[in-house]
């Protein structure tokens, strides 16, 4: 019975994304994830109490990929700033992976959507997100404790942790979203984010500056190291755990 539960709650979530990429917020509906999966709404209803826990059930599913990749990079055998760099890798993977995640991600921040649902799912969802930011401010005091950065007084770890991360998401909602980059002369934004990361840890002198290491080869061993990540089918994907 947990199996077929489970197995149920996958084809709803399923759905329930398909709907919302085709439909948006607004066309989302119990109804129409009911009739898409042939079941009745009493089913759904045993599984989901409203639309908003659906929802926020897919942005768990995507925080969970994201911290997997997260903690896969962050056992990369490097320095410190390597393994951030690994970190912004693993990123990058799932921006390319589940494009249409960005678009879903997006739909979830919305405060009112959070107000109705279950305060069980919330701090869930909290929680996943919580430890893919704490796992990237980790590293941050890593490279302080090791003596690889000084952050100026009254900065903390997480604060250059929000800069990489808010340049990284605005990157890649920018580039998969479809936005007319070119009017930003922009030929290649992966290759502009890079150099904008290196210029913001090299302004805070974090070892080895970008002139000093070959991160091309740095680069190199981080994808093989990931790929196990992206391709191990034991490990839980975007897909499988929204569809």
């Amino acid at each position: 019975m947990q199996r077929e539960r489970a197995r149920r709650e996958r084809q709803f979530l399923s759905a329930a994304r398909e709907i919302l990429l085709e439909r948006g917020y607004l066309g989302l509906t119990m109804d129409r994830i009911a009739e898409r999966t042939e079941y009745s709404k009493g089913t759904l209803y045993q599984h989901f109490a409203n639309k908003e826990e659906i929802v926020v059930a897919l942005g768990i599913a995507i925080a969970e990929v994201q911290q997997h990749l997260f903690q896969r990079a962050t056992q990369f055998e490097g320095g410190t700033r390597e393994r951030l760099f690994a970190i912004g890798r693993a990123y990058r993977a799932w921006a390319l992976g589940y494009p249409q995640d960005i678009a879903v991600t997006q739909i979830i921040k919305h405060r009112s959507l959070r107000n109705k649902v279950g305060p069980q799912r919330v701090a869930e969802l909290d929680a996943c997100e919580q430890a893919c930011s704490d796992i990237l401010s980790g590293v941050v005091r890593d490279g302080v404790e090791a003596g690889d950065v000084q952050l100026p007084e009254g900065f903390e770890p997480g604060h250059l942790a929000f800069g990489l991360w808010a340049m990284s998401w605005g990157s890649y909602t920018l580039t998969l979203m479809d936005f007319d980059l070119t009017k930003l002369e922009v030929a290649d934004s992966f290759a502009l984010l890079d150099r904008h990361c290196h210029a913001l840890l090299d302004g805070y002198g974090w070892r080895p500056l970008h002139a000093e290491h070959d991160w091309d080869a740095v680069q190199g061993r981080i994808a093989a190291h990931l790929d196990a990540a992206v391709t191990d089918p034991d490990e839980p994907t975007s897909s499988d755990n929204a569809s």
